[in-house]
C-alpha cells in the first residue's frame, strides 16, 4: 500500500503545479483572478480525479466513472469544509492564536492521510464480484453529494452573505446620559452668551488637552510647529533612528490648528477665550478645529508603506463616537466606511471591529448594550470609558453586563492590543493569524484621556508593503500612545476626512472600499 500512498502524494504535487500554471496562464491572457482561480482549481481537479482513477488505484474501467465523480466531488467539498472547521475548533480548544499556521499544516496533513484512505475504499475500491450488485448503484452517491453541496452553499451564504438584522438603532435613545448632558450643554451655549467649555483653558490645569499640550509629548497635534521641518514629528524623530523612513513633506505644514503654545491664547477656539456658538471652524486639507474638536493629519512614509495618522483632541467623550451600517445591529450588515461617515456627518473616520462578521464578542456602542457572548480563547478587548480613557481587557476573564453598569461608551473586539501602560505588549513572536505578514492595518490609541491618535496604512501594493502588527505598535509608540488596539485592517482598513477617503484602500486584488459592520468617528452632531 505504501506504493499507492507515494504515488497519490506524487498525483497531488502534479496537480499543484496544473492548478498553479493555469492560474498564470488565465491572469495573465486577462481573466480576474476570481475567475481564474475557479477555472484552475476545476482544471486541476478533473486532472487529479483522472490521475488518481487511471495511476494511482488502477481503476482502468470507466463503466463507474460517473458514480467515482460525485463521489470524488463530495470527498472535494467535505475536505474543504472540514478544513476550516477543524482549523478553527482546535485553535479554540488549544488557544493557539500565536500557532494557527502550525495548526492549518497539522489538519491539512491529516485531511490528507484521510483523503487517501477515503479514495482507496470509496472511491476506487478494489475490484470486486458483480454478483447480487445493487440496481441502484448511484442513488447513495447522489443523495450525498446534493445534501452536502446544500449544506455548504447554505453555510456560506449564512457566514458571508445572508444579514441577519437584531436590532434597529434608535439615535435618541443610543444617547447615554453622558451624550444627552453634552447636547443640553450645546443648546444652552448657544442661546446665550455664557462662558464656553472651559477644556483647554490655561488655567485649567487637569484639562486632558491642555496636559498634552504642556507636557512635552512630541507626539500631541497641539505641541508640534507645523510650520517647521517634519522632523520635529515624534515619528520622525523614531524613524531618524531606526532608518524607518520619514514624513511625507508638507503633510501638515498648512494646518492652522497648531500654534505657538507661547503665543495669546485668544486667536484660538482651544484657549477657551471665545464662545464656542460663534467660533466657526477652521479647516484645511489636513486639520479641523472648533470650539470642542482639533484634528490634525500627517502621511507618513515608514516601513515601505503610506501611512495615515490622526492626532485628535476632544473637549469630551462625547465626541468620539461609532455607528453601525445601516444604524442596525445585526450579522452581514455592512456599509462602506464613507457611507457612514457621510450619514452621520463625520468629521473624521474609521472602520471599527467588523463585528458583525461574528456571532460572539463583546458589543458596546454609544453606551448601548447589544452582545454578551464572549468569544472562546484568548481574546482582548478595547473599552472606553466615560472619562475618555482606554483600558485593553481580557474578554474571558471580563463581563460585558458588568462593563456596561459601570458605564462603558464603547466595547471593541478585534485585536489584539498593541500598547498597555505605554508598552508594546505584541511581538514578533507572539502574534496572531497572519500578523507577521505585511498588510493594509487600522488603529486607535490613546495619549491621555480625550487625546487619541488613528492610524490607517495602505498595504499589499507595489507603493505600500503594508504593516505587521509589531511595525503597527513601534508606530504607536512613537507618537507617545499608553494605550492602542488593532482594528479589522486589511481591505477594511479606510479613514475618511472631511468627506474624502484619505488612504488607499485595497485587499490587493482591487482597489476600493470594503463595507464593513461599524465606524469609529469624530463628529460635532449628536
Amino acid at each position: 500500500m505504501y506504493k499507492t500512498f507515494l504515488k497519490n502524494i506524487a498525483s497531488s504535487l502534479l496537480s499543484a503545479v496544473v492548478d498553479l500554471t493555469s492560474f498564470m496562464l488565465l491572469v495573465s491572457v486577462g481573466n480576474s483572478i476570481f475567475a481564474a482561480t475557479a477555472i484552475a482549481r476545476v482544471l486541476s481537479g478533473i486532472f487529479n480525479f483522472s490521475l488518481n482513477k487511471i495511476w494511482v488505484f488502477e481503476k482502468k474501467d470507466s463503466h463507474d466513472t460517473g458514480n467515482e465523480s460525485l463521489k470524488y466531488l463530495a470527498l472535494f467539498i467535505t475536505q474543504l469544509v472540514f478544513s476550516g472547521l477543524l482549523t478553527e475548533a482546535l485553535n479554540n480548544v488549544l488557544n493557539f492564536n500565536n500557532s494557527l499556521l502550525f495548526i492549518k499544516i497539522v489538519v491539512d496533513c491529516f485531511l490528507f492521510v484521510t483523503n487517501f484512505f477515503v479514495q482507496r475504499l470509496w472511491i476506487f475500491p478494489p475490484n470486486k464480484t458483480m454478483t447480487n450488485k445493487p440496481k441502484n448503484k448511484h442513488t447513495f452517491a447522489y443523495f450525498y453529494t446534493i445534501v452536502l453541496i446544500a449544506v455548504t452553499v447554505w453555510s456560506l451564504l449564512d457566514t458571508f452573505v445572508v444579514a441577519d438584522k437584531i436590532t434597529a438603532v434608535d439615535e435618541t435613545v443610543a444617547n447615554t446620559s453622558i451624550y444627552a448632558d453634552l447636547e443640553n450643554e450645546s443648546a444652552s451655549s448657544g442661546s446665550s452668551d455664557s462662558d464656553p467649555v472651559e477644556y483647554a483653558s490655561s488655567n485649567n490645569s487637569d484639562s486632558a488637552l491642555d496636559e498634552s499640550a504642556s507636557s512635552g509629548n512630541s507626539g500631541g497635534a497641539l505641541d508640534k510647529d507645523t510650520s517647521s521641518s517634519s522632523s520635529n514629528s515624534a515619528l520622525n524623530e523614531y524613524a531618524s533612528n531606526s532608518n524607518l523612513g520619514e514624513s511625507a513633506s508638507g503633510s501638515s505644514s498648512d494646518s492652522s490648528l497648531t500654534e505657538d503654545p507661547s503665543s495669546s491664547g485668544s486667536d484660538s477656539a482651544l484657549a477657551g477665550e471665545s464662545d464656542s456658538a460663534s467660533q466657526a471652524p477652521v479647516i484645511t486639507d489636513h486639520s479641523y478645529q472648533d470650539a470642542n474638536i482639533q484634528i490634525t493629519i500627517e502621511t507618513v512614509r515608514a516601513y515601505n508603506t503610506d501611512i495615515y495618522v490622526a492626532d485628535v483632541a476632544v473637549s469630551d467623550v462625547a465626541y468620539l463616537k461609532t455607528a453601525l451600517a445601516n444604524n442596525t445591529y445585526g450579522r452581514n450588515i455592512k456599509e462602506a466606511t464613507s457611507d457612514m461617515a457621510e450619514e452621520h456627518d463625520a468629521i473624521l473616520a474609521i472602520n471599527g471591529d467588523y463585528y458583525g462578521f461574528r456571532n460572539a464578542g463583546f458589543v458596546i456602542r454609544n453606551g448601548v448594550l447589544y452582545r454578551t457572548t464572549a468569544r472562546s480563547g484568548t481574546n482582548e478587548d478595547l473599552v472606553v470609558h466615560a472619562d475618555g480613557s482606554f483600558e485593553i481587557i481580557d474578554e474571558a476573564s471580563s463581563d460585558a453586563q458588568a462593563l456596561y453598569d459601570e458605564g462603558a461608551l464603547q466595547v471593541f473586539t478585534f485585536g489584539p492590543g498593541l500598547i498597555q501602560d505605554g508598552e508594546i505588549s505584541v511581538s514578533s513572536g507572539s502574534e496572531v493569524s497572519q500578523s507577521k505578514s505585511s498588510n493594509p492595518r487600522t488603529a486607535i490609541g490613546m495619549i491621555d484621556p480625550l487625546h487619541y491618535i488613528f492610524v490607517v496604512s495602505d498595504g499589499r501594493t507595489s507603493q505600500s508593503a503594508g504593516l505587521s502588527l509589531l511595525e503597527l505598535a513601534e508606530m504607536m509608540q512613537a507618537y507617545g500612545v499608553t494605550e492602542a488596539y488593532n482594528l479589522d485592517g486589511g481591505g477594511s482598513s479606510t479613514m475618511v476626512f472631511n468627506g474624502q477617503v484619505i488612504n488607499n484602500p485595497t485587499d490587493g486584488r482591487s482597489y476600493g472600499e470594503r463595507r464593513v459592520s461599524d465606524i469609529i468617528y469624530i463628529g460635532e452632531s449628536l
